[in-house]
C-alpha cells in the first residue's frame, strides 16, 4: 500500500492533464456538497470513541464534511462516470477522507426532477484510530496503518436527487452510504454544468451489428 502514495508527482499531473480534455469533450459537471452529520445505523461498537455524538447510543454524530465531485457523461445524461473527493471530521473527531471513481446511472427524470445512483471503488483514509486511548484492533476494519494514518478500499454508494434551478445549475440532495462502520451521510449541495455538449445524443441504427449497438448503448 505504501508504494501507492509514492507516485511520481510529475507523472500524476501528466496523467490527469491528458485525461482532462477528454472529459471536457462531453457533457460534464462539477458539484460541491456539504453534510453535517453521520448516521451510524448498525455498528456502534465503538460509540465510546464518538466525540460529538448527538444521542447517547451514537446513532447520530456531528461529522461535518464536504464533497467535491466532477462528473462526465458517456450517453446523453443517462450514464456517466464521476471522480469524487470527500473530506470530513469523523465520529472520533479525526481527519478522514476518501477518493472515489464511480459509475452513475439515471433512475428517473421528469421535468426538473432527476434521481440517480452511483457506486464505485474508493480509497478511504483517516487519522489512525489505533492511536486513540481505549481503541481495540478489530480485523473487520480492514484498515492498513501507514505511520499516523490508516487506509482501506471500499465501495461507497450514493443516491442523489437533483432539481434543475437553471439551464446550467442544479440543487443536489444526496444520501451517501459508507459500509465502513455502516455510516449514512445526508448532504445538500449545488451542481454546475461545465459543458453541455451531448455525447451519443440519439440511438443509432445498429441492427446490422448487435455488438456495436450494445457498446454504444452504454458508452
Amino acid at each position: 500500500m505504501r508504494y501507492l502514495f509514492k507516485m511520481n508527482r510529475k507523472g500524476y499531473i501528466l496523467f490527469w492533464g491528458l485525461l482532462f480534455p477528454v472529459f471536457l469533450s462531453a457533457q460534464s459537471t462539477i458539484s460541491l456538497d456539504l453534510f453535517p452529520v453521520g448516521m451510524h445505523l448498525y455498528d456502534r461498537s465503538r460509540s465510546f470513541l464518538f466525540e460529538n455524538r448527538i444521542d447517547y447510543n451514537g446513532n447520530a454524530v456531528v461529522e461535518p464534511g464536504v464533497i467535491l465531485t466532477y462528473e462526465f457523461f458517456t450517453k446523453e445524461t443517462k450514464r456517466g462516470f464521476q471522480i469524487q473527493q470527500g473530506f470530513y471530521s469523523d465520529a472520533a473527531a479525526q481527519i478522514s477522507a476518501w477518493t472515489q471513481f464511480s459509475f452513475r446511472v439515471k433512475l428517473f427524470h421528469k421535468y426538473k426532477h432527476k434521481v440517480s445512483l452511483a457506486a464505485g471503488p474508493a480509497l478511504v483514509y483517516r487519522k489512525g484510530w489505533y492511536l486513540l486511548e481505549g481503541y481495540a484492533d478489530n480485523p473487520e476494519d480492514s484498515y492498513e496503518p501507514n505511520g499516523p494514518w490508516e487506509f482501506r478500499w471500499a465501495v461507497p454508494v450514493q443516491l442523489q436527487y437533483n432539481y434543475y434551478t437553471g439551464s446550467r445549475s442544479e440543487l443536489n440532495v444526496s444520501l451517501l452510504y459508507h459500509y465502513e462502520r455502516h455510516t449514512l451521510f445526508p448532504s445538500i449541495g449545488f451542481k454546475f454544468w461545465i459543458s453541455t455538449k451531448v455525447k451519443n445524443p440519439a440511438d443509432c441504427n445498429c441492427n446490422s451489428s448487435f455488438k456495436k449497438k450494445r457498446l454504444r448503448d452504454w458508452f
